[in-house]
């Protein structure tokens, strides 16, 4: 064969290659590589939204932590404020002593029933605000520790001065006390008196260590100073 015609064979072939891949090889590898390109870039600008996003998240929930911080802080100090003016009521009125706790700072002792069994005060099975009729120790404390905080209060005598009427003055005084504070807007109130007095139970009723729950409050309980002491309790919400 002839070389020029050879040539031009070959170049023939090589033309025709270079139009068929041009044609129909090269526009769908070049659509397949550019929507890998488009794949790719779509990638990196969602994974950088998702990280400014996540940014802003972060910033978002610090900034919402921070305003329930200060919003806690907040509540914290006008329930400070309010417990303390409410102390302050309470001297005024004739209470020796005040002291707000935190409800959970109570100790029960179900061991203390006995002493309501042993009825000394006769009010046992008799009073509808004492044992059995108030229900189990474990009832009663239940619904003690729905609130979350506890008022104490505390009025002492000699042994001079009559028993029943200084517990019975105490238990008015209370009364008296929980009437100002409902008046002032905090109306769910549970009351412990000293002894069963009215429709309130009393102390052992609930089975509350008075020695620990004195000693919470930062008062005085069972001394040798001569002066017999009461302690009454109103429980009311945060």
């Amino acid at each position: 064969m002839n070389i020029n015609a050879t040539l031009f064979v070959q170049m023939a072939v090589f033309f025709v290659g270079a139009w068929i891949t041009m044609k129909f090889i090269w526009p769908p590898l070049n659509r397949a590589i550019e929507e890998r390109q488009k794949k790719i870039a779509d990638g990196l600008a969602a994974a950088d939204r998702g990280e400014h996003a996540l940014e802003e998240a972060k910033k978002e929930g610090a900034s919402i932590e921070a305003a329930a911080r200060a919003q806690s802080q907040v509540i914290v100090a006008q329930g400070e404020k309010r417990g303390q003016a409410i102390i302050e009521e309470a001297k005024a009125l004739g209470f020796s002593d005040a002291a707000v706790i935190s409800t959970d700072q109570l100790v029960f002792v179900p061991e203390y029933r006995v002493f309501c069994e042993d009825n000394l005060c006769g009010n046992y099975d008799k009073n509808p605000a004492c044992p059995p009729q108030s229900g189990t120790v474990e009832e009663m404390k239940e619904h003690a520790l729905k609130y979350e905080k506890t008022l104490i209060l505390q009025t002492m005598q000699d042994g001079l001065m009559d028993y029943k009427k200084a517990k019975l003055a105490h238990n008015k005084l209370t009364e008296q006390l929980a009437e100002k504070m409902k008046e002032e807007g905090i109306t769910d109130l549970l009351i412990m008196s000293a002894g069963p007095y009215k429709h309130n139970s009393c102390m052992s009723a609930y089975c509350v260590d008075a020695q620990k729950m004195a000693d919470a409050a930062g008062m005085l309980c069972w001394t040798s100073d001569g002066m017999i002491r009461y302690f009454s309790q109103v429980l009311f919400r945060g």
